[in-house]
C-alpha cells in the first residue's frame, strides 16, 4: 500500500493478492497496525500529499488525484480530520 497508494485499492483486491480471505485479512491488518485498511491508506496518501503541498504549486485538486482520491472534496475532508487542518491551511502554514 505504500507503494501503490495512488492506485485505487481496495480490500478484495488486496486479499486476492495475498491470497487470503478479506475478513481474516481484515482482522489481522487491525491487529498488527490499530487501523482498519482505509485509514491506513488514507493515511498513506496525506502523508504523500503533505509532502507535495510542501514543494509544489499543484492545486489540492491536482494533489488529490496524485495521490489516489478520486474527489476533491473527500480528499480535503480526509486530510483534515487527519491532520487537524486543511489541506490549503496546512500550505499556507509557514
Amino acid at each position: 500500500m505504500n507503494a501503490n497508494y495512488s492506485r485505487r485499492i481496495s480490500l478484495n483486491l488486496i486479499s486476492k493478492h495475498c491470497h487470503c480471505n478479506a475478513t481474516y485479512l481484515s482482522h489481522l491488518f487491525r491487529r498488527e497496525t490499530g487501523l482498519c485498511i482505509t485509514d491506513y491508506l488514507n493515511r498513506c496518501r496525506v502523508e504523500r500529499a503533505k509532502q507535495l503541498l510542501d514543494i509544489t504549486d499543484l492545486t489540492v485538486t491536482q494533489i488529490a488525484s496524485e495521490v489516489g482520491f478520486g474527489d476533491s472534496s473527500y480528499f480535503s475532508r480526509t486530510f483534515k480530520k487527519i491532520q487537524g487542518l486543511s489541506p490549503a491551511d496546512y500550505r499556507s502554514r509557514n
